[in-house]
C-alpha cells in the first residue's frame, strides 16, 4: 500500500507547542494552564484565517491527555508536550482518538446537533483524562444552537472541555463569550513567517529567492497556511521560487512594468504611458491590480525619500533615482490624485477607461505648489480643462475666490468677529445676509429675506456692537444699508468686472388647487346636494419651508464642502413640524 503524500501545509502542521510560530502569548498561557493543572470549561480561540487556531487547539487537546503531563508539571523544562510517543498522542496523530471530537460548525448549525453533543458529553472519557470537543468555525452556529449550548458551557461535566475556534468572534453571542476563556491569535509577523518558509524550503530542497518570499509574505497578510500554499503553487510551476513566478501565479503585473508607468507619469510621457496601459491593463481585473500596485510603489518612493523601510527592497536603487530626479511634491500629488478618485474608481462600470483618464491627468500635475495654500489639491494643477475630468473642476476653493473678489476675505473676517461676540442671534442674522459692496461709493448693502424685517429696529438699536467691527474691515467711511426682499440675488456682489455669483433659487409657490379640503374636491354635481355630511377631517398638503444655506470656510463646513466636491449643487435646509433636515 502506497503512502499518501500530504501537501506542505498539512505536512508542516505543528505537532507540539514549540513548533507553533508567531503566537507566543497564547502558547505561554496554555502551557501555564497545563503546568498549574488549571483548566477552564470553555476556551474561545479567535483570529484571522491560517494563523494557527485549530492547530493550537489540537496540540492543547493532545497535551491534556498526554501521559507525560504529570512529569511536565513536575519538571516543565525537561519534558515537551505533547510527547507524541504515548498511546494517547499516537491516537491523536492518527486522528482516531476516542476522546477528541472535532466538529465543523458550518455543517452542524442546528439545535439537534448541539443536543447530540450534550448527550454524548455525559459519558466518561475512554483513553484520556478529559473528553474534548473542538468546534471549528463556531460563529456559524445558529442563535438557537448557541442558546442550547449555554447551560452546558457554563457548568459542563468535570471530564468535559470545550474549545471554540472562530474567524469572526463578533458573531459569537455575548452570553457565550462571557462564559469563555478567550485567546486572540494575531497575524504572524514577517520575521517569524520568513524564517518558517526558509526552513521549509531548505528541508524540502526548494530553491528560492528572498524577494519571492517577501512577496509571498506580503500577499498572504500573516497567514501561515496561505503562505505555504502559495509557496507550493510556485514550486509546481517553476524550478525555483522567484518573484516572477509568484507574480505569474498571483496574476500580477511585473514590478518593472509598474515602475515604468510611474516614470511615464512623472516625466509626462503620455503616449508611452497609454501604450503600456493598453498592453498590460486591458481588463478590469488587471487595472485594479495595477491601481493597487501603483499606490504601493508611490508609497515606497515617499518612504525612500524619508529614509524609511519599504516593500520594494530589490528596486531600491531605481526608487532612489526617482527621488533624486523628480520633486517629492510631484510624487505626493500623484498619490493624492489616486486617493481623490479611489471611491469613483472602485464603483465605476468601466475602470479601464477611467484609469487611463486618471493617469493622463497625473502626467499634467506640476512639480510643486508652493504658492498655493493646499499643495496637494487636484484643482490647483496646471492641467487644462480638456485634460481634467469635470469632477476636478467643480472643487470650490475659498482662497482662490478671494484672489478675484475684493473684500471677500474682509467679510469673512467680519463674520468671524461677530461669532467671537458670543451673541447667537446677532451671528445668525448676519450669516443669513446677502452681502453687496459698492467699492466706488463705499456703500454696503445687506439684503435679508422679508422674514427678517422685524430685526431691523433691533439691529439699529444694537449697532454699537457690530458697527465698529464693520468699519474696522471696510474703512471708517463705509455706509451700511438694509434691504428686506424676496431673495433670489447672488450671495456676493461686487461692482467690479470680476465677480463671483452664486444665485439662490426662488421659493416655490404652491398652486391653490393643491391645498383643498376633501369636501371641495368632490364633483360639482355632488357638492350641490345640501345634505352632504361634513367631512371627518380635512386633507391639506404640508409643504416644508426651505432655506438655502450659505456656507462658510471649508474648515468650518468640511462635510458640506466634501458633498459639493462630489455632487455639485445647492444645499438647502427644510423645516417641517419642528424637525430640521438638510438636503
Amino acid at each position: 500500500m502506497s503512502t499518501v503524500q500530504l501537501n506542505l501545509a498539512r505536512k508542516w502542521r505543528s505537532k507540539n507547542f514549540d513548533q507553533i510560530i508567531g503566537q507566543d502569548l497564547s502558547v505561554r498561557m496554555l502551557k501555564n494552564s497545563l503546568y498549574l493543572n488549571h483548566f477552564f470549561p470553555v476556551y474561545l480561540f479567535s483570529g484571522q484565517r491560517g494563523c494557527g487556531k485549530t492547530t493550537t487547539a489540537r496540540v492543547f487537546a493532545a497535551a491534556i491527555n498526554c501521559e507525560q503531563l504529570i512529569q511536565f508539571q513536575q519538571q516543565p523544562k525537561e519534558y515537551n508536550l505533547p510527547c507524541q510517543m504515548c498511546d494517547s498522542c499516537q491516537a491523536m496523530a492518527l486522528n482516531n482518538h476516542p476522546d477528541f471530537i472535532e466538529i465543523d460548525a458550518a455543517s452542524h448549525t442546528g439545535v439537534d446537533n448541539v443536543r447530540s453533543i450534550i448527550e454524548s458529553a455525559s459519558f466518561m472519557p475512554i483513553l484520556g483524562r478529559k473528553k474534548i470537543y473542538l468546534i471549528d468555525e463556531a460563529h456559524m452556529l445558529s442563535k438557537a444552537a448557541f442558546n442550547a449550548f449555554l447551560k452546558i458551557l457554563e457548568e459542563p461535566p468535570l471530564s468535559v472541555l470545550f474549545i471554540l475556534a472562530t474567524t469572526d468572534v463578533h458573531k459569537v453571542i455575548e452570553t457565550v463569550r462571557s462564559r469563555s476563556f478567550q485567546l486572540f491569535f494575531k497575524r504572524v509577523n514577517t520575521i517569524s513567517l520568513r524564517n518558517h518558509l526558509e526552513q521549509i524550503c531548505r528541508t524540502e530542497g526548494i530553491e528560492y529567492e528572498q524577494s519571492a518570499l517577501s512577496l509571498i509574505i506580503k500577499e498572504t497578510d500573516g497567514s501561515v497556511r496561505d503562505a505555504i500554499n502559495l509557496l507550493e503553487q510556485v514550486r509546481f510551476a517553476y524550478q525555483s521560487v522567484n518573484r516572477t513566478g509568484v507574480n505569474e501565479v498571483l496574476g500580477h503585473v511585473a514590478d518593472e512594468v509598474i515602475i515604468s508607468i510611474l516614470n511615464c507619469m512623472l516625466k509626462g510621457s503620455t503616449s508611452e504611458l497609454i501604450a503600456i496601459i493598453q498592453q498590460h491593463g486591458n481588463s478590469p481585473d488587471q487595472v485594479v491590480l495595477i491601481w493597487n500596485l501603483l499606490i504601493n510603489l508611490v508609497r515606497a518612493v515617499i518612504r525612500v525619500y524619508y529614509d524609511v523601510d519599504h516593500d520594494f527592497i530589490e528596486y531600491h536603487d531605481q526608487l532612489k533615482k526617482i527621488v533624486s530626479t523628480y520633486p517629492i511634491t510631484r510624487v505626493m500629488n500623484i498619490l493624492r490624485l489616486f486617493f481623490d478618485y479611489e471611491l469613483v474608481f472602485h464603483k465605476t462600470t468601466d475602470p479601464v477607461r477611467l484609469f487611463e483618464l486618471i493617469v493622463i491627468c497625473a502626467c499634467k500635475i506640476p512639480d510643486s505648489n508652493e504658492n498655493n495654500s493646499s499643495p496637494l489639491s487636484m484643482h490647483q494643477t496646471n492641467a487644462s480643462i480638456e485634460d481634467i475630468p469635470p469632477m476636478a473642476e467643480s472643487v470650490y476653493d475659498e482662497q482662490e475666490v478671494s484672489k478675484h473678489v475684493e473684500n471677500g476675505v474682509e467679510w469673512n473676517m467680519f463674520i468671524e468677529s461677530i461669532d467671537a461676540l458670543k451673541d447667537a442671534l446677532l451671528s445668525s442674522i448676519f450669516k443669513n445676509a446677502r452681502f453687496e459692496h459698492h467699492v466706488s461709493s463705499h456703500k454696503i448693502t445687506l439684503k435679508f429675506s422679508t422674514e427678517y424685517v422685524f430685526f431691523k429696529d433691533w439691529l439699529e438699536t444694537n449697532q454699537s456692537a457690530w458697527l465698529p467691527l464693520l468699519k474696522k474691515y471696510f474703512g471708517q467711511e463705509a455706509m451700511i444699508d438694509f434691504a428686506f426682499v424676496e431673495i433670489s440675488t447672488p450671495a456676493v456682489i461686487i461692482d467690479k468686472k470680476k465677480t463671483i455669483t452664486s444665485t439662490l433659487p426662488e421659493k416655490k409657490k404652491i398652486p391653490d388647487q393643491m391645498v383643498q379640503s376633501s369636501h371641495n374636491s368632490l364633483p360639482a354635481a355632488v357638492s350641490k346636494n345640501k345634505f352632504i355630511p361634513k367631512p371627518m377631517y380635512q386633507k391639506k398638503l404640508i409643504v416644508p419651508k426651505e432655506k438655502t444655506l450659505t456656507l462658510g470656510a471649508a474648515h468650518e463646513w468640511p462635510i458640506a464642502h466634501m458633498l459639493l466636491h462630489k455632487f455639485p449643487g445647492i444645499i438647502t435646509e427644510y423645516k417641517e413640524d419642528n424637525h430640521e433636515f438638510v438636503s
